[in-house]
C-alpha cells in the first residue's frame, strides 16, 4: 500500500472523528445562572376541621440545572421517590384548621440546547425508552387525527431538527386557552387551543407517533408574587440528553433560570382526601442569593 491511500485513509477517519465530536458538542446545554439572584418559595397548605386528611405534592431536586435547599417544614409524614420525582405527603387528623409547608429557597441556570441540524431522522427503537413513546390516557399518539397532524407536518422532513421545530411552530402557533381544566392531546388539536398543559401533552403526541421519544416536565415559573397555578413543558430525547421544549412560552430546546422543576411526568400537582376543605398557594419571593443561608 503506497503512502498516498494510507493518508487518505487515514484523514477520513480523523474527518470522521471531529464530525462525531463535533455534533456531541453541539447537542450539549450550554447553561448561565441568573446572576445574584434566586428564589425564597413558600408552600402554604391549609386543611380546615377534618378528622382524617392526606395532602400530596411535589418538592424539586437539585440536578445540574437547579439548586434546592430546604430550610422549614410543617410536620412531613414522609418524603419518598416515587418514578423520579419527590414527594412529599403529610397525613393525619385534625378537628380545627390546620397548616402545612415547606419552605425552599431556589436558585437555577437558564440552558440552552444546541441541535445539530446534520441529525438524521429516524424512529428510535431503543427499549429502556418504549414508556416514551407509547400512548397514554392524556397523550393519544396512536389517535388517527394526531397520526394524520404528525404525518402533514413531518412530510418531506428527513433532519430531526427540523421536524421538530414543524411540531413546535404549529403549536406555538396554537391560540392560548385561558383555563385551568385539564386539556388531552386531542382535546388541544380539535379546539384548536390550549393551555401549557394542554399544547404540550399535543407536542409530546406528535414526537411520540414519529417515534420520538417525549415526556412532560412540570413545576412553577418563579415571579415575585403570590400564585397557585403551575406550569407544564415538554421534553425530547435527542443524542442521550432530554431537551426542554415550552411551545406555550416559546422557550425552543431552551429553559430560563426562573423554572423550577417539581416532577416529570403527567402529573397532578396536589392530590389530596376528598371533600376535606383545603385551601392552597405558593408565596414567590425573588432575593439575592447572598441573603440565602
Amino acid at each position: 500500500m503506497s503512502q498516498r491511500p494510507r493518508i487518505f485513509a487515514f484523514s477520513l477517519i480523523l474527518l470522521s472523528l471531529i464530525l462525531i465530536t463535533i455534533r456531541l458538542f453541539q447537542n450539549q446545554g450550554t447553561s448561565t445562572f441568573e446572576m445574584g439572584f434566586g428564589y425564597e418559595v413558600s408552600y402554604d397548605f391549609n386543611i380546615k376541621g377534618n378528622p382524617e386528611y392526606s395532602v400530596r405534592t411535589f418538592l424539586p431536586s437539585s440536578n445540574r440545572r437547579q439548586q434546592v435547599t430546604i430550610i422549614g417544614e410543617k410536620q412531613f409524614s414522609a418524603i419518598t421517590l416515587e418514578n423520579q420525582n419527590k414527594v412529599v405527603k403529610w397525613r393525619g387528623s385534625s378537628s380545627s384548621e390546620k397548616g402545612l409547608g415547606v419552605q425552599l429557597f431556589f436558585k437555577a441556570r437558564s440552558i440552552t440546547y444546541h441541535i445539530d441540524s446534520l441529525i438524521n431522522y429516524s424512529p428510535n427503537s431503543d427499549s429502556g425508552l418504549i414508556q416514551y413513546l407509547r400512548p397514554t390516557n392524556y397523550v393519544q399518539s396512536d389517535h388517527p387525527k394526531i397520526r394524520s397532524l404528525a404525518l402533514r407536518l413531518s412530510m418531506s422532513h428527513t433532519k430531526t431538527l427540523d421536524m421538530l421545530e414543524s411540531f413546535y411552530n404549529y403549536v406555538l402557533a396554537m391560540p392560548s386557552a385561558n383555563t385551568s381544566g385539564l386539556t388531552d392531546a386531542v382535546m388541544a388539536l380539535e379546539n384548536n387551543e390550549a393551555s401549557c398543559n394542554g399544547k404540550s401533552r399535543l407536542f409530546v403526541a406528535l414526537c411520540r407517533n414519529m417515534g420520538i421519544p417525549a415526556r412532560l416536565s412540570g413545576g412553577l415559573i418563579l415571579e415575585d408574587t403570590t400564585k397557585k397555578t403551575s406550569h407544564l413543558w415538554a421534553e425530547v430525547y435527542i443524542g442521550d440528553e432530554w431537551v426542554p421544549f415550552d411551545v406555550l412560552n416559546g422557550h425552543f430546546a431552551s429553559l430560563p433560570a426562573h423554572y423550577m422543576e417539581l416532577y416529570k411526568g403527567d402529573e397532578f400537582l396536589i392530590r389530596r382526601t376528598a371533600g376535606v376543605p383545603f385551601n392552597y398557594q405558593f408565596q414567590i419571593r425573588k432575593k439575592r442569593v447572598n441573603d440565602f443561608p
